[in-house]
């Protein structure tokens, strides 16, 4: 099983929750991009991919706020 890349776990977008893109959460949570970037790859942030038809055409991964803040919370202690 070398050299299978594993896939990303997708979440599935629920209405009660608030998602944002990786520029926004970085601003919102007060950490940097290279932060953000940090918790994707490390698998710690989940991403929700949103179809181009619903963002102008484009497709975008977007990441849960509250998962977003636990992470900045955490790190600052």
């Amino acid at each position: 099983m070398m050299g299978r890349k594993p896939k990303p776990r997708v979440d599935r977008m629920r209405l009660d929750w608030v998602y944002v893109g990786a520029k926004e959460a970085a601003a919102l949570a007060e950490v940097s991009a290279n932060t953000i970037q940090r918790w994707i790859a490390s698998g710690e942030l989940v991403w929700v991919r949103l179809d181009g038809e619903r963002c102008n055409g484009r497709p975008r991964n977007l990441y849960r706020l509250d998962k977003v803040l636990t992470l900045a919370r955490r790190v600052r202690r």
